[in-house]
């Protein structure tokens, strides 16, 4: 009983020194730390450092500026492009078209492989490819994991370049102004048109058509100056049908309304 007595006492007093000690510690503490502001905005945070990383600035051959961002931690490949494109350039009757083009761009497939096909390469590889639309751009988009990159960059340049719709229209043309005599040569200056009021480039207009519409002028007999001649007529409407880029130009130059120019271009370039 003495024995634990003794025993009870110590441990008390060992409780009551250990206490004794953190007291004054506590209030030397609080002593030290510095006035609260009252207010949020006093509040001073202490100089964050950052460093953003910096990637490398690659021209490639075809005029493209890529930027490189090598992350070793991580084995994966992401790549971003940005067309120049999107809902701004869209009049109130073409709201939405810009989305739904992007939409079909993913969806659609590409002329080498189809959609079906596509989906399947790109799930068996847990890779991601997608197109999106913003105001002032559309957004394509790749992941996939590096021993892939060779599969996902193949099926992203298809659908940047094979995707088809220059041909499915052209073709739609073909079929809409085939009652026509010399109907193919109505169709070059159809489908002109259309890319010309999608792109506002002239040159554009003429190559992007061009690449679809030669390979028809043996198949059926045409004379090849002829035809040529009517790309080269056809490419001309990029310059007069909305969105023009040389109108737009041509308009910041000479202090000329915009909307003026469009309409003034409009009814020849659509005659």
């Amino acid at each position: 009983m003495k024995h634990g007595l003794i025993a009870s006492l110590c441990g008390r007093t060992r409780r009551l020194m250990a206490l004794g000690i953190l007291i004054p510690a506590f209030a030397l503490a609080q002593g030290e730390d510095p006035v609260r502001p009252d207010r949020p905005e006093q509040i001073r945070f202490p100089e964050q450092q950052f460093h953003p990383p910096k990637p490398e600035r690659v021209v490639l051959k075809n005029g493209l500026v890529v930027y490189l961002l090598p992350d070793p931690m991580i084995p994966q490949i992401r790549l971003s492009g940005l067309v120049h494109a999107g809902s701004l350039r869209e009049t109130a009757k073409e709201s939405g078209l810009a989305g739904l083009t992007a939409e079909v761009l993913r969806l659609g497939g590409s002329t080498i492989t189809p959609a079906t096909e596509m989906n399947r390469l790109l799930e068996y590889a847990g890779a991601d490819l997608e197109a999106g639309a913003q105001r002032d751009y559309v957004a394509l988009s790749l992941r996939v994991l590096s021993k892939d990159r060779d599969l996902g960059i193949r099926l992203l340049g298809e659908i940047l370049l094979r995707a088809g719709v220059a041909e499915r229209m052209y073709e739609a043309m073909v079929k809409w102004l085939s009652w026509i005599p010399g109907g193919l040569m109505h169709s070059n200056i159809g489908a002109c048109a259309v890319f010309a009021a999608t792109s506002g480039s002239s040159v554009a207009t003429a190559a992007t058509v061009g690449t679809v519409a030669l390979p028809l002028v043996e198949k059926h007999g045409y004379d090849e100056r002829l035809f040529l001649g009517t790309l080269a007529a056809g490419g001309t409407l990029g310059i007069l049908i909305p969105p023009s880029i040389n109108m737009i130009i041509y308009a910041v130059l000479t202090d000329t309304s915009i909307p003026q120019l469009y309409l003034a271009g409009i009814v020849p370039g659509l005659a």
